[in-house]
Protein backbone atom coordinates (compact mmCIF):
# COMPACT_ATOMS: atom_id res chain seq x y z
CA UNK A 1 0.00 0.00 0.00
CA UNK A 2 2.88 2.25 0.67
CA UNK A 3 3.90 1.97 -3.48
CA UNK A 4 0.53 2.90 -4.53
CA UNK A 5 1.15 6.32 -4.55
CA UNK A 6 4.58 6.58 -5.31
CA UNK A 7 4.89 8.07 -8.76
CA UNK A 8 4.30 6.75 -11.90
CA UNK A 9 7.33 4.51 -11.84
CA UNK A 10 4.27 2.81 -9.40
CA UNK A 11 1.39 3.78 -11.75
CA UNK A 12 -1.02 0.41 -12.57
CA UNK A 13 -0.17 -1.60 -15.24
CA UNK A 14 2.39 1.06 -17.00
CA UNK A 15 4.49 1.47 -14.06
CA UNK A 16 8.34 -0.24 -13.82
CA UNK A 17 7.55 -1.69 -10.41
CA UNK A 18 3.82 -1.97 -11.01
CA UNK A 19 3.65 -5.67 -9.60
CA UNK A 20 5.15 -4.64 -6.31
CA UNK A 21 2.11 -2.23 -5.63
CA UNK A 22 -0.79 -3.75 -7.68
CA UNK A 23 -2.32 -7.01 -8.27
CA UNK A 24 -3.79 -7.81 -11.37
CA UNK A 25 -7.21 -9.07 -10.75
CA UNK A 26 -8.37 -8.90 -14.56
CA UNK A 27 -10.37 -6.82 -16.65
CA UNK A 28 -13.87 -5.59 -16.87
CA UNK A 29 -16.59 -6.02 -19.62
CA UNK A 30 -19.54 -3.41 -20.20
CA UNK A 31 -20.59 -0.22 -17.79
CA UNK A 32 -23.30 0.56 -15.27
CA UNK A 33 -25.43 3.31 -16.32
CA UNK A 34 -26.95 5.16 -13.18
CA UNK A 35 -30.24 4.62 -13.02
CA UNK A 36 -32.97 7.44 -12.30
CA UNK A 37 -34.34 8.07 -8.98
CA UNK A 38 -38.43 6.72 -8.84
CA UNK A 39 -40.62 9.73 -9.08
CA UNK A 40 -43.67 9.93 -6.93
CA UNK A 41 -47.04 11.33 -8.03
CA UNK A 42 -49.07 11.21 -5.02
CA UNK A 43 -52.22 12.38 -6.82
CA UNK A 44 -52.27 9.32 -9.55
CA UNK A 45 -54.96 7.25 -9.49
CA UNK A 46 -54.57 3.80 -8.00
CA UNK A 47 -52.14 4.51 -5.30
CA UNK A 48 -53.24 2.78 -1.65
CA UNK A 49 -54.39 4.70 0.77
CA UNK A 50 -52.72 6.76 3.32
CA UNK A 51 -51.71 4.84 6.35
CA UNK A 52 -54.23 5.37 9.34
CA UNK A 53 -53.30 4.42 12.78
CA UNK A 54 -57.42 4.27 13.42
CA UNK A 55 -57.55 1.25 10.40
CA UNK A 56 -56.92 -2.30 11.08
CA UNK A 57 -54.41 -3.74 8.68
CA UNK A 58 -54.27 -7.71 7.48
CA UNK A 59 -51.70 -9.27 5.61
CA UNK A 60 -51.63 -7.88 2.15
CA UNK A 61 -52.95 -4.97 2.32
CA UNK A 62 -50.85 -2.05 0.84
CA UNK A 63 -50.70 1.81 2.48
CA UNK A 64 -48.86 4.90 1.38
CA UNK A 65 -46.41 7.06 4.06
CA UNK A 66 -44.56 10.07 2.55
CA UNK A 67 -45.01 8.73 -1.25
CA UNK A 68 -43.55 5.08 -0.39
CA UNK A 69 -46.19 2.47 -0.43
CA UNK A 70 -45.53 -0.44 2.45
CA UNK A 71 -47.33 -4.19 1.95
CA UNK A 72 -48.50 -5.97 6.03
CA UNK A 73 -46.67 -8.77 6.36
CA UNK A 74 -48.94 -12.30 5.61
CA UNK A 75 -47.26 -14.02 8.22
CA UNK A 76 -47.59 -13.94 12.19
CA UNK A 77 -45.52 -10.76 12.01
CA UNK A 78 -48.53 -8.82 10.64
CA UNK A 79 -50.14 -8.75 13.55
CA UNK A 80 -46.85 -5.74 13.99
CA UNK A 81 -49.28 -3.58 11.51
CA UNK A 82 -51.70 -2.90 14.31
CA UNK A 83 -49.13 -2.96 17.25
CA UNK A 84 -49.32 1.01 17.25
CA UNK A 85 -47.49 4.11 16.89
CA UNK A 86 -43.59 2.81 17.21
CA UNK A 87 -44.53 0.36 14.67
CA UNK A 88 -46.46 1.94 12.24
CA UNK A 89 -44.76 2.30 8.22
CA UNK A 90 -41.72 3.97 8.25
CA UNK A 91 -41.30 4.06 12.04
CA UNK A 92 -38.34 2.67 13.90
CA UNK A 93 -40.27 -0.63 13.99
CA UNK A 94 -41.66 -0.98 10.75
CA UNK A 95 -39.76 -3.53 9.22
CA UNK A 96 -41.20 -6.09 11.85
CA UNK A 97 -44.99 -5.99 10.41
CA UNK A 98 -44.29 -3.89 7.30
CA UNK A 99 -42.60 -4.08 4.00
CA UNK A 100 -40.88 -1.18 2.36
CA UNK A 101 -41.73 -1.89 -1.47
CA UNK A 102 -40.96 1.54 -2.76
CA UNK A 103 -42.69 4.82 -4.37
CA UNK A 104 -46.29 4.66 -6.01
CA UNK A 105 -46.79 6.11 -9.74
CA UNK A 106 -50.45 5.83 -10.13
CA UNK A 107 -50.75 1.83 -9.75
CA UNK A 108 -50.92 -0.95 -6.57
CA UNK A 109 -47.51 -1.99 -8.23
CA UNK A 110 -44.82 0.04 -6.66
CA UNK A 111 -41.85 0.93 -8.42
CA UNK A 112 -38.68 -0.50 -7.10
CA UNK A 113 -36.26 1.67 -4.83
CA UNK A 114 -33.05 2.38 -6.61
CA UNK A 115 -30.85 1.54 -3.44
Amino acid sequence: AAFCNAGPRYAPGTGLYSDVAWVWLGSCVGTLAPTAAPTVDLEAPGCPEEYSSAAKYEGGDKVLVGGLVYVCKWDEYGAYCNAGPMFAPGGDNSDLGWIKMGSCRGSLAPVASPL
